[in-house]
């Protein structure tokens, strides 16, 4: 969203794609990201920002391209019209984009933004751009992202916790158990401390299991907090460790997976649900979500990502919703191309 980004980028598509004539269209995606490199420099950001939108617009006027798209997931947490979605923390004006009149900017042809069943706000906003006749795609049907964290809103949710969790634990444990005796060298203590450490890591991470919100929530924690800590603590494991290990933590994603797809069906039923502290962090507390749409009649056995899939199809001033085939691959394609056919 700089000044001559559009421009460029329309040479390059037409260069990588061998057109000659117009483009039929660009997409601008996330904004709000410049804002991040401007370091939160607001009067700066819409100058540029103003400056990106005039400039597409003039390439549509000038015939370069047929229109253009923007995208932002700050759209879901904005205040439109006197409404009362967000915290007002950060936001894209929905009229900078749009316009303070009446009419939209005359090479804008669509907004997509974040909407699902947690995240509703954006529904304002899909109204104001719907009145002024642009097409409205919702994107992330199948994944929110509040302050509380972040939820999958997909899986089945099986009756029994996966059968590999227990054993995948013992063998943890059981190759883990160092003990040493009074006449220990400094190396063999060393190796006992670390031993009893991970075993420690492994009781830590099962009583953390309520605390996860989804498995993106486990899979960032794993790859910021808990990888790291462990290559702080081990100069080397052994080939045999390191599958052990390996075969530990898929067993607790597995794990992490059923446990929140149960609790993310009972937010959806009861309304509200409450997650439990991180036993880990120091004077953490219990926190509470509410189910930004109310309380839904989620049938026992009903797939979480069906229903979560068709609720966005329906929802008023919604042309188009677009699924993450990296986040929701193989029978949630299948099933929105059968409720498409429908």
């Amino acid at each position: 969203a700089t000044p001559g980004g559009g421009a460029a980028a329309a040479a390059a598509a037409r260069e990588r794609l061998g057109i000659t004539g117009a483009l039929p269209g660009l997409w601008l995606d996330s904004p709000e990201l410049r804002l991040l490199e401007l370091q939160g420099d607001a009067a700066a950001f819409d100058d540029e920002f103003n400056a990106a939108l005039g400039e597409l617009d003039g390439l549509v006027k000038s015939g370069h391209i047929g229109g253009y798209e923007v995208s932002s997931a700050l759209w879901s947490a904005s205040e439109v019209e006197g409404g009362e979605g967000g915290d007002g923390a950060a936001q894209l004006p929905i009229t900078q984009v749009l316009g303070d009149g009446g009419d939209a900017r005359p090479g804008l042809r669509g907004i997509h933004l974040p909407l699902n069943v947690l995240e509703v706000w954006g529904l304002e906003v899909a109204a104001v751009a719907a009145r002024r006749g642009l097409r409205v795609s919702a994107t992330r049907p199948h994944l929110a992202v509040l302050p509380e964290g972040i939820f999958s809103l997909a899986g089945e949710g099986g009756a029994a916790p996966p059968p590999g969790y227990a054993p995948a634990s013992a063998a943890v444990l059981d190759r883990f158990s160092f003990v040493v005796d009074e006449d220990a060298s400094e190396d063999e203590r060393a190796l006992a401390e670390g031993c009893r450490w991970m075993r420690q890591l492994v009781n830590d991470m099962h009583r953390k299991l309520q605390h996860f919100t989804s498995p993106q929530h486990f899979e960032q924690e794993f790859l910021t907090t808990i990888m790291p800590l462990i290559d702080a603590k081990f100069d080397g494991i052994d080939e045999e460790s390191v599958e052990i290990l390996q075969g530990f933590f898929m067993e607790y994603g597995e794990m992490v997976e059923f446990y929140t797809t149960q609790r993310t069906r009972e937010l959806l039923t009861a309304g509200a649900l409450t997650i439990a502290a991180d036993p880990m962090a120091a004077d953490a507390a219990d926190a509470t979500v509410a189910c930004a749409s109310g309380a839904h009649a989620l049938a026992r056995g009903e797939d979480l990502g069906d229903y979560c899939l068709a609720w966005a199809r329906r929802q008023p001033g919604v042309d188009v919703v677009l699924l993450d085939l990296a986040a929701a691959p193989g029978k949630l394609w299948d099933e929105a191309r059968m409720q498409q056919e429908q």
